[in-house]
């Protein structure tokens, strides 16, 4: 996490790199599922969705 409190580093190697941005589509449901929302749900709209994956594709 970074100073907007999002978890960019979503495979935690230290980088904000298009990994992040597979992974974090590969693993939606899970992250739904296990991780705090307020740390992944990229466009405010309180779910994990493709469209938190393009946020953080264009914002890498």
């Amino acid at each position: 996490m970074d100073v907007d409190w999002l978890n960019d580093d979503v495979n935690g190697n230290g980088w904000e790199d298009f990994a992040e941005v597979v992974l974090n589509f590969n693993q939606m449901t899970w992250i739904a599922g296990k991780e705090p929302l307020e740390a992944f749900v990229c466009n405010g709209n309180g779910r994990i969705d493709f469209a938190d994956v393009t946020w953080l594709f264009n914002n890498l």
